[in-house]
């Protein structure tokens, strides 16, 4: 009897559509780390009710997602940049 899942999946940058290496994701005590492609694997997760995939890297924010379907084994995360805060306004004398 099957009693656990893999759902695997690539980290993307939402605006570049560039791979995002180094990725950290997790869901269900799991977690894995996106490779120089962007995939990730998460293995060991249970066959039953809804999943929610958390990924986050060093300058994007962080997303969840939720699969919903139990055989769904692809769901890729795009992540948006985080905002580049604006430079100060010049001097006014």
């Amino acid at each position: 009897t099957i009693t656990t899942r893999t759902i695997y999946g690539f980290i993307t940058d939402a605006t570049t559509r560039a791979v995002v290496v180094g990725a950290s994701v997790s869901a269900s005590g799991q977690s894995a780390t996106s490779d120089s492609t962007g995939k990730y694997t998460l293995t060991g997760l249970p066959i039953t009710g809804n999943i929610t995939i958390t990924a986050s890297a060093t300058n994007y924010q962080t997303k969840a997602v939720t699969v919903t379907t139990v055989n769904q084994a692809q769901q890729d995360i795009p992540l948006l940049p985080n905002s580049v805060p604006a430079p100060p306004p010049p001097p006014t004398f």
